[in-house]
């Protein structure tokens, strides 16, 4: 219940919007775009994206219970309970696909990043907003790290702009956007009453699966040099 309430907390961050809007306001979409959020939660995301553009929204992501509630909040938009591996959609679909911190998650980037491509059409955009991470640091670091979930596959800015690059994408945007882990940190700390050196701690609380997640958590902060970015791709004219 502790770790379905973290992330309910973590998607109200006051500024949790605001690349999306940076992002947006880049690409200017017209009102008659189609757009798809991938790992939408509880589709916060993407009914944000259709009330500023004046788009169609569709969105999809993995686990029902927040299908469910998605539906409920927001009626006017399609949801469905889907992988990004395999989208239910037609190719050449989409004006934009867009993902806010859903992408460090994925495993197998290079095999979501080729369903975005399929679904888009010739003009298309690519917006990811997400955990980055300013070091490299070894597979059995981030393996060690399963239990906050979008830190186990986490990645470098340059290794994000190499798997959309290889698959098919023109960078537009590639930028560090530490300020927001800076934000959404100081939102925590005063959400959990802790200071700013104890939430790795917390994290290891809420999400933790042994006595030694504590400890892997510090270890992982301090090497990692966690960051966040803010991501533009434009699929390549075939």
């Amino acid at each position: 219940m502790e770790r379905e309430s973290l992330i309910e907390i973590f998607g109200k961050r006051p500024t949790r919007m605001s690349l999306l809007l940076d992002s947006l306001n880049v690409i200017k979409l017209k009102n008659t775009a189609q757009i798809l959020e991938a790992g939408c939660s509880f589709g916060d995301g993407i009914a944000y994206a259709c009330n500023h553009t004046g788009a169609s929204g569709y969105a999809v992501d993995m686990k029902e219970e927040y299908i469910k509630v998605a539906n409920e909040r927001y009626p006017n938009i399609d949801f469905k309970c889907a992988s990004v591996y395999e989208l239910p959609y037609d190719n050449n679909k989409f004006d934009l696909v867009f993902s806010q911190a859903a992408f460090s998650l994925l495993k197998a980037k290079d095999n979501a990043i080729k369903e975005y491509h399929r679904v888009l059409n010739k003009e298309g955009f690519v917006i990811v907003n997400d955990f980055v991470i300013k070091s490299k640091v070894k597979e059995m670091a981030k393996e060690e790290m399963n239990f906050i979930p979008c830190f186990n596959s986490i990645g470098t800015i340059e290794e994000y702009v190499s798997y959309f690059e290889r698959n098919g994408f023109t960078t537009v945007l590639a930028e560090d956007k530490y300020f927001e882990i800076i934000n959404t940190t100081l939102y925590l700390t005063k959400i959990y009453k802790c200071s700013v050196m104890e939430m790795a701690s917390v994290f290891a609380r809420i999400l933790g699966t042994d006595e030694k997640s504590e400890e892997r958590s510090q270890c992982f902060f301090k090497n990692a040099k966690v960051s966040y970015a803010q991501l533009i791709f434009k699929k390549d004219k075939i």
